[in-house]
């Protein structure tokens, strides 16, 4: 019995043996051929240090085939839950989010959303017009706060925003010059999704617009946001559109389009009893189907027209921008020698491909 041990300890020696020499020769043969890879990730010792140490080929080889590297840091952009809370409507938060969703974009970093204790009315109805919004991450704001806050220099100019640390915005970056490049539009496009609800809505919408219509084929659909509202009492500069501006720019577009019968303006306003009085002669002449939904229905229809027609504000660039296509634009929107003409620089907000309507 006891020799029989004997010989199951020498069987088991030599093949322990022989499987350490057939290891040295495949690792001996690798690192040569490492040794002349012009791209091997590790810098080896002569092949002749090694022949006598098969632990150093070990080691040398394991170091070799290391594919991991120190993954950088994750950073993170948001939008003040201050700013985005605001009391200002839906364009202007759009113009916060989008900023920070191309900057991120851009930078391959993450964008998030603060998160209070008890989060402001104006997130949850974001991420229920928005779809995209909802998977969002969200960061507890006692933890956003202590993150670098980037102020912006104007709402209409482009202030540049710091990089290599976690940011939260602040500003109304009324700006397309923060999503120059087709990556950041393609980010903000896929943020700016609508929600199934909004979408249906507009898909409906607009059939009812084909269907008051029922004799035109492959209609031409012309979004037209017509901003009242607040322009008509509050004295900041801004220049309300007249019933001048709107015959001019539809009219601008009938030329454009080749006097088309094909044409049905789809209108929408924040008055409409106001909106549909300065039109009554235009109805006359022009097809027109009046949305009567509410803001985040409006958006979601007019964005979704082939062209725009748009008086001002934040809301008419939205809808134009998302729905692309031609967009003419009020090229007379601020008050000469105004307060907001002296910050409001058309350049910065409008984009170049866009066409002026001038009517006064």
């Amino acid at each position: 019995m006891l020799d029989e041990w004997k010989m199951m300890t020498r069987t088991a020696a030599f093949a322990a043996g022989n499987f350490l020499s057939c290891l040295s020769l495949f690792l001996y043969i690798h690192i040569n051929e490492l040794a002349w890879h012009p791209t091997s990730p590790t810098r080896l010792v002569p092949i002749d240090a090694t022949r006598a140490n098969p632990e150093l080929i070990i080691k040398l080889s394991r170091e070799s085939l290391k594919t991991d590297r120190p993954k950088e840091k994750e950073l993170f952009i948001t939008v003040s839950e201050k700013w985005l809370c605001k009391s200002v409507r839906l364009g202007n938060k759009m113009c916060m989010l989008s900023s920070a969703i191309a900057t991120a974009a851009s930078r391959n970093i993450t964008f998030v959303m603060s998160q209070s204790h008890r989060p402001c009315n104006w997130i949850i109805q974001l991420r229920q017009l928005f779809a995209n919004l909802k998977f969002v991450k969200q960061i507890p704001s006692t933890v956003v706060k202590k993150w670098h806050t980037a102020k912006e220099n104007g709402p209409y100019l482009y202030s540049k925003i710091p990089d290599g640390r976690n940011v939260s915005i602040t500003g109304y970056r009324q700006s397309w010059k923060y999503f120059r490049s087709k990556e950041q539009q393609a980010a903000i496009r896929k943020a700016f999704t609508f929600t199934t609800r909004y979408e249906n809505f507009a898909n409906q919408n607009l059939a009812k617009a084909r269907q008051s219509y029922i004799h035109i084929e492959n209609p031409i659909l012309i979004g037209l946001h017509m901003r009242i509202g607040d322009l008509v009492t509050v004295k900041s500069g801004k220049r309300l559109a007249t019933k001048a501006f709107y015959d001019a720019a539809l009219y601008k577009a009938f030329l454009h389009f080749n006097k088309s019968p094909a044409i049905i303006f789809v209108a929408a306003s924040d008055s409409p009893k106001l909106a549909k009085k300065m039109l009554s002669d235009a109805a006359e002449k022009y097809n027109i189907f009046w949305s009567s939904g509410t803001a985040f229905e409006d958006m979601a229809t007019l964005s979704k027209c082939n062209n725009s027609i748009i008086s001002g504000g934040t809301f008419g660039f939205w809808t134009a921008w998302l729905a692309g296509g031609v967009t003419f634009y009020n090229a007379n929107a601020s008050l000469p020698d105004s307060p907001f003409s002296r910050r409001y620089i058309e350049s910065n907000f409008i984009l170049p491909s866009w066409i002026s309507v001038a009517w006064v």
